[in-house]
């Protein structure tokens, strides 16, 4: 079995930087809860093409393609689903092995 999930990404062709949580990235959390640092070490994804498209179209900063990503089960990609509204979802993965799971990417 696997798991479908479409992430927001700058670049076409995705790069590494499109696959780094916030805290990757340095940048501070919102909230100091237990539950918004573990997310906070997550990626964000979305359940539906259609999630991830309205999100890149109502905030162009985060990104204009949509990245859709295959995780089989078993793999070393741990994932959390309805972690946020609107489909969002939380995928704790190396960058380079999300790279790998790509299948298409579509122009949001």
């Amino acid at each position: 079995m696997e798991q479908i999930f479409y992430r927001i990404v700058a670049h076409d062709p995705p790069v590494r930087e499109d696959f780094h949580s916030q805290q990757a990235l340095g940048r501070r959390p919102r909230h100091l809860t237990e539950r918004a640092l573990r997310l906070w070490d997550g990626l964000s994804v979305y359940e539906t093409e259609e999630q991830a498209s309205q999100l890149a179209k109502d905030s162009p900063q985060l990104g204009r393609y949509i990245a859709e990503l295959r995780v089989p089960e078993g793999s070393s990609v741990r994932w959390e689903l309805n972690t946020g509204r609107h489909g969002h979802c939380t995928l704790w993965a190396e960058p380079e092995i999300l790279l790998g799971s790509i299948i298409r990417i579509i122009s949001a």
